[in-house]
């Protein structure tokens, strides 16, 4: 499989296993909304969006019409983003739960649960983009905590792993 190392200047380098190298700026909030609806609609529509925008070096006809190259790009997608890892835990404060988010780069952020009208809302209009779930998410949730995850790629990234338990909580127990 390929791997993804910083080159600097915000560049990373793409190695793919038959030993070929590209160049590839790193992406930003819009193209990671782009790539995860692309990929909603092709299975592939992801790298297209990663070569399409942030190919800096490397034969872009070579890659798109290589479905390995496409594929080794989609299994290091979280890479490419630069996902931050985050973990959730919930708490009490002054009688009211509040998910606590904490990234392994030391941000975090506290929310609150969200009500039904807002799940409901949020569900429908992540449907074109998982992104823009997660972005409402902070949005209408959001109690305190680092203003740079509601804008970074690979904080909005890392927050996708951490959804499904935060909207499955219901309370009582904590941690549940």
């Amino acid at each position: 499989m390929a791997t993804v190392s910083e080159k600097g200047n915000d560049q990373l380098e793409v190695r793919f296993n038959d030993g070929l190298i590209i160049v590839l700026k790193r992406p930003n909030r819009a193209q990671l909304m782009q790539a995860l609806s692309a990929t909603m609609r092709d299975p592939l529509g992801g790298a297209d969006v990663i070569l399409k925008n942030n190919l800096v070096e490397g034969d872009k006809a070579k890659l798109t019409n290589n479905t390995g190259y496409l594929h080794q790009i989609n299994t290091i997608i979280d890479q490419i983003f630069g996902q931050v890892f985050c973990l959730l835990d919930w708490k009490q404060v002054e009688d009211k739960d509040q998910a606590v988010i904490e990234f392994v780069d030391g941000l975090s952020c506290t929310l609150r649960p969200l009500t039904r009208s807002e799940y409901s809302t949020i569900q429908i209009q992540s449907r074109t983009s998982p992104i823009r779930g997660v972005e409402d998410t902070l949005r209408v949730a959001w109690i305190n905590g680092s203003e740079e995850i509601k804008t970074s790629a690979g904080h909005l990234l890392g927050l996708t792993s951490v959804l499904n338990e935060f909207s499955a909580y219901t309370g009582g127990i904590l941690g549940n």
